[in-house]
């Protein structure tokens, strides 16, 4: 049976899982390389723990699973023909025009509200390497866990209950919403695990509406655009 590939567009980003993957994968790497186990990034020491009983194993044997599965990736979109080199490209460079674009707009609303501005996360870092590295795991891990699984997949599953309910149109949207404001309160508390001020009123909605600007570019541009949006809002905050 042959299986039909969704059209990868330069003016849709790419949704498709091998394509996806591939162009997430340097992320991981970069990631894995400058690893800092004093890093208090919230997410990645979340995922670094899943890893941790494999002691010095643990990136070795993860950046090899990575490399395999991107080699099969890129065999997949050739083996399709499908074009992925400039979506790559223009993918990468619309989510550093986003986070570059974050900043101003995060700087307008602390301005406007009454909040007190704080960076996303927090990092005591020397090393321009440990800098990438920390802005890479912050794009990766955390809109993984906050915007593709808690709102994507949160989205699906309250959508879902809310049809049981017999609940008609809105029941998407009301989902979309629910998830919405969810994974962005949950995006804002996970950075309690590194910065003692994350639980304060203040610091909390500015990072709690931050979650919510990334939820919006996630169900609009996809994971891969938000993912570099976060990193590179990330990495310009650490320059």
């Amino acid at each position: 049976m042959k299986i039909e590939t969704l059209p990868i567009r330069l003016w849709q980003p790419p949704r498709h899982p091998a394509f996806l993957f591939f162009l997430l994968l340097p992320l991981a790497l970069l990631h894995g390389l400058g690893r800092d186990p004093d890093s208090d990034l919230a997410a990645a020491w979340l995922a670094q723990g899943l890893f941790r009983p494999l002691g010095n194993w643990a990136f070795p044997l993860l950046a090899m699973v990575l490399l395999l599965a991107g080699v099969m990736s890129w065999r997949h979109l050739r083996r399709h023909r499908e074009s992925w080199g400039k979506p790559a490209l223009y993918t990468v460079l619309e989510g550093c025009f986003w986070g570059w674009l974050l900043g101003p707009f995060l700087a307008w609303l602390t301005a406007w509200l009454p909040l007190e501005r704080a960076p996303l996360a927090l990092w005591s870092l020397d090393r321009t390497l440990h800098h990438w590295a920390a802005a890479a795991g912050a794009g990766l891990y955390e809109e993984l866990i906050f915007r593709g699984f808690m709102l994507g997949a949160g989205t699906l599953l309250l959508k879902r209950l809310f049809h049981s309910f017999g609940w008609g149109e809105g029941a998407a949207s009301l989902a979309f919403g629910l998830a919405l404001i969810l994974s962005a309160a949950a995006f804002a508390f996970a950075h309690a695990f590194g910065d003692p001020r994350a639980l304060e009123a203040q610091v909390f909605a500015f990072r709690a509406l931050a979650g919510v600007f990334l939820g919006f570019l996630f169900a609009w541009r996809g994971l891969a655009v938000v993912a570099y949006t976060h990193a590179s809002y990330d990495l310009f905050l650490l320059s």
